[in-house]
């Protein structure tokens, strides 16, 4: 597949978006069975570039990734209100970052691995 296309599986995936060499890549938007979806950039058939995953939940990360992994800087809103704005490194909070719950409170400062130092 090249350019263009839909792709529905039987199990209620789809992808809508453009393709190279039968990988998605470029732009594109792909809906799991859950409802899980991811809309924005693809290279070799994984999430890369900027995008934005929205959780049946109500959570949704936009931002930056890297080979399926959110990676670089991103914005990240939970179901109760807290954000977290921040730098990202292999799916976790990586460089500096702020949480903000929804009374206020900020927690600023360094995360490494997904914990934060200072």
């Amino acid at each position: 597949m090249d350019g263009d296309g839909l792709y529905t599986w039987s199990d209620g995936r789809s992808y809508a978006g453009q393709y190279l060499n039968d990988k998605k890549h470029g732009r594109g938007k792909y809906t799991w069975a859950n409802g899980l979806i991811y809309n924005g950039d693809w290279k070799d058939g994984k999430k890369n570039g900027k995008g934005t995953l929205t959780h049946p939940s109500g959570e949704k990360y936009s931002g930056e990734f890297k080979d399926d992994k959110k990676h670089g800087k991103g914005y990240y809103i939970y179901p109760n209100g807290t954000t977290y704005e921040g730098g990202y490194k292999n799916d976790v909070f990586h460089g500096k970052g702020k949480f903000i719950d929804p009374m206020g409170k900020i927690l600023e400062g360094n995360f490494k691995n997904g914990k934060f130092v200072k």
